[in-house]
């Protein structure tokens, strides 16, 4: 679907300078790449297996930032040492 990841990712990767729509701080799209990694269903629900499995996606893809909007849930133990192993061995940011 078109909801809040892809407005996100839409005003991350705006082209400034183009005087169409909105911009961002992106002046020069050959400065970086997406790869969008759904995580959630289009409703917003899902698992953390989902969202870890789009996470590592991304990683593979080359990721150096993870940007998610995630609210819900409790602590995850799990997500956090995936997080934090993806960080500190990777240099990923999320």
């Amino acid at each position: 679907g078109h909801g809040h990841g892809t407005h996100c990712a839409g005003t991350i990767g705006a082209i400034g300078g183009n005087t169409k729509g909105v911009t961002s701080l992106n002046p020069d799209p050959s400065k970086f790449s997406f790869f969008i990694g759904k995580g959630l269903k289009d409703s917003g629900s899902g698992t953390l297996s989902g969202v870890l499995t789009a996470v590592q996606a991304c990683v593979e893809k080359g990721a150096n930032i993870i940007s998610m909007s995630l609210g819900g849930g409790g602590f995850s133990a799990t997500a956090n040492e995936t997080f934090s192993r993806y960080y500190e061995e990777e240099g990923v940011l999320l």
